[in-house]
């Protein structure tokens, strides 16, 4: 497959992977600069505040697994382009189980059909984007965490300042218990606001971590997902008709119908749909021509009716040899007119005005018989 050895191969997400790790870096850096005033945080509520990082670790992990995910996937993708037919046999991904299904182990000559290259995308990008659903939902899941622990705390401050201001004597005993009383209600409220900012800022905080590192993972998967249809662009056969895809030298898809049935029936479905789009405008320009011809019989019909009637035909002879002879009278009288000048003009001009009535009642009758 030398073409293929000549074409930029699909690249790893490492670049993003670095990116990943320099700011998980620069977040370490971060919390252990202010370690002291972030573990008193998580102290305020010890059961909400570790269960809102054990998310964000889970979700920390999960885009760290969706990125390197892409590698073995990519390495296969790559080896296969470049791979000799009757080679070692690759070993099948994950994420590129359909086009996998598909392709075979040949990729010597892979001609694809557009419909077929729309479908193969489609399954990859539906899969990608099932990735994405599950870190952008741990992403909500850190926020409401967060929330969670707000309302929580003012629910406990609330209650707290409600009790603190019911034990509170006033006139009784001296001042001195009465404010010891107050610092000591005013405990309890102090704790329901800490449990309140607390979980608030490590939801909150672990949101903005957890939504770069998806933004990252984000960016690998599109340009892997930009790469194969680059590739799959070069291999797209661009004519009509459901060719299957073949393969140089060896067998078409035919043989393998039983593998993925599914692309082909929806790639055929495709090419018929076009097909019958064609047709069905070829059969309505067709019936537009045949109801004009239709129409044009319809009008002839009685003329060519008259016509091969032998009474009309005897008819509009006599009435032809009639305007023959008021044509030759007509043209008589207008030699008399001529030669006789001046003299008898009145007359000739009265036997003129004959001929020509004689000669428009004959066309009159003709054309009415006919």
């Amino acid at each position: 497959m030398a073409s293929d050895r000549n074409v930029l191969t699909i690249r790893q997400p490492s670049r993003y992977v670095l990116r990943m790790l320099g700011f998980l870096a620069l977040v370490s850096l971060i919390i252990w600069l202010i370690r002291e005033p972030l573990l008193d945080a998580i102290s305020a509520n010890p059961p909400l505040n570790i269960g809102i990082i054990a998310v964000l670790g889970l979700g920390v992990l999960y885009t760290f697994g969706q990125i390197l995910s892409l590698r073995p996937e990519i390495k296969w993708l790559n080896k296969f382009r470049m791979s000799d037919p009757g080679g070692r046999p690759l070993r099948r991904p994950v994420l590129l189980r359909s086009m996998a299904r598909l392709f075979g182990d040949d990729p010597q000559g892979v001609r694809l059909t557009p419909s077929l290259t729309r479908s193969i995308l489609d399954s990859i990008g539906s899969r990608l984007d099932e990735s994405r659903d599950i870190s952008r939902y741990l992403v909500g899941l850190l926020i409401f965490l967060g929330l969670l622990g707000t309302f929580w705390g003012l629910l406990q401050t609330v209650s707290a300042v409600g009790d603190t201001i019911r034990s509170l004597s006033v006139g009784v005993g001296p001042i001195e218990d009465s404010f010891e009383e107050l610092r000591s209600g005013l405990e309890a409220p102090l704790d329901g606001m800490g449990t309140a900012f607390s979980s608030s800022l490590i939801g909150l905080a672990g949101s903005l971590i957890l939504g770069f590192l998806d933004i990252q993972m984000t960016q690998a998967q599109n340009r892997f997902y930009n790469d194969i249809e680059e590739w799959l662009s070069e291999s797209t056969q661009l004519q009509g008709g459901f060719a299957s895809m073949e393969y140089a030298g060896g067998p078409n898809l035919s043989g393998d119908i039983g593998s993925d049935p599914e692309r082909l029936i929806a790639a055929a479905f495709d090419d018929l749909s076009r097909r019958l789009s064609l047709l069905t405008k070829h059969m309505q320009t067709e019936q537009e021509v045949m109801l004009s011809i239709a129409e044009s019989q319809a009008k002839l019909m009685p003329i060519l009716e008259r016509l091969a009637d032998p009474e009309q035909q005897s008819l509009q002879n006599q009435y032809t040899e009639a305007i023959y002879g008021h044509l030759r009278n007509l043209d008589a009288s207008v030699q008399r007119l001529i030669q006789d000048g001046g003299a008898g003009g009145d007359a000739n001009l009265s036997n003129l005005k004959k001929e020509i009535m004689r000669l428009t009642q004959a066309i009159q009758s003709l054309s009415q018989g006919s």
